[in-house]
């Protein structure tokens, strides 16, 4: 499913942790993916930033209260783009406002079962509201599009993104990453750290 920007799943005995949504119109192939998956809970969705194409279908997908780790900066722009005349539809399809959204404004850790998933607020690069999520023991970092492959870097200049924070952030990923990292772009295949530092 590559509708838009890439996503990552855990599947554990305790249920899926779930890094982005993609846009609404494959929610429910999304939901369907996932169960074929596994027969346990979406426990939580993580959202890396405010775009459409990575969070649209956050409010097809959190159905039933499941928590939305967000960053306040992504929450208020995915509410003003939706209540904007800018709004196009099949973007962000329902109001977030009353979604089970829960603010990441310092380094969080979850424990599903042999996994620890950390959701790791970073500076201004993409967008001033990105978040990256490391699960550690299967050595797996998702960027969302703070980096991508196969073009030029995206910095939204207008939502608070910078070049000087981007090279910053990559730098700070680099070291935070091993030989056998595997990062999970916003758009294009999986790399490693040594595309990082090209990057």
């Amino acid at each position: 499913l590559v509708a838009g920007g890439n996503m990552a799943a855990l599947v554990s005995d305790q249920g899926v942790v779930l890094v982005d949504s993609e846009d609404p119109q494959v929610s429910n192939q999304i939901k369907a993916k996932i169960g074929a998956l596994s027969d346990k809970p979406l426990r939580y969705l993580i959202s890396t930033h405010f775009h459409w194409d990575h969070v649209g279908g956050n409010a097809n997908i959190a159905t039933a209260g499941v928590p939305i780790l967000i960053s306040p900066a992504t929450l208020r722009y995915v509410s003003d783009t939706y209540k904007s005349a800018q709004k196009r539809p099949g973007q962000y399809t329902l109001d977030p406002g009353p979604l089970n959204n829960v603010m990441v404004t310092a380094p969080k850790k979850i424990t599903m079962g042999k996994e620890t998933v950390e959701i790791l607020p970073i500076k201004p690069a993409h967008t001033d509201g990105d978040l990256i999520v490391r699960f550690v023991k299967a050595d797996v970092i998702v960027v969302g599009d703070t980096i991508v492959k196969g073009f030029y870097p995206l910095i939204d200049i207008t939502h608070g993104g910078t070049i000087d924070a981007l090279i910053v952030f990559c730098d700070d990923l680099y070291k935070l990453s091993t030989p056998k990292t595997k990062i999970v772009t916003g758009h294009g295949p999986l790399v490693d750290r040594e595309y990082v530092k090209d990057f």
